[in-house]
């Protein structure tokens, strides 16, 4: 069966719903994982962050992790996308993201760190 909305929203999680996520994190499904993303859906709704911009995201959620090297996820939270990389810049100044990741390495929070490197370009005002 597949995970709905509700579910997918749910503060704490199902061990069906734990697994669910683990398997497409380890696919590297992060699109499908995205899809139940409240951030996203808010801004394509007008909802949040108007005029700002994101990068593609290509690592796994980055919280709620266990305080240790690489991704292991906590039961007691469903993993999401909480550390994020926005940016709105000036019409004259278009940014665009060129890579994203997460530093995986870092172990002294319950969140993994997210970076971006960005390409800034200037036109005339």
């Amino acid at each position: 069966p597949d995970v709905g909305p509700e579910e997918a929203n749910k503060k704490t999680p199902s061990p069906f719903l734990m697994e669910k996520i683990r398997g497409l994190a380890e696919q590297k499904a992060f699109a499908k994982l995205l899809e139940f993303d409240q951030l996203i859906k808010a801004r394509e709704q007008g909802e949040a962050f108007l005029g700002f911009s994101e990068g593609a995201i290509t690592h796994p959620p980055t919280f709620k992790v266990k305080r240790d090297k690489g991704i292991e996820y906590k039961d007691q939270r469903a993993p999401a996308y909480c550390d994020r990389v926005m940016w709105r810049s000036l019409p004259y100044m278009p940014a665009s993201s060129e890579l994203t990741w997460c530093g995986d390495g870092v172990d002294s929070s319950d969140h993994k760190p997210v970076g971006a490197l960005l390409s800034l370009g200037m036109r005339p005002p």
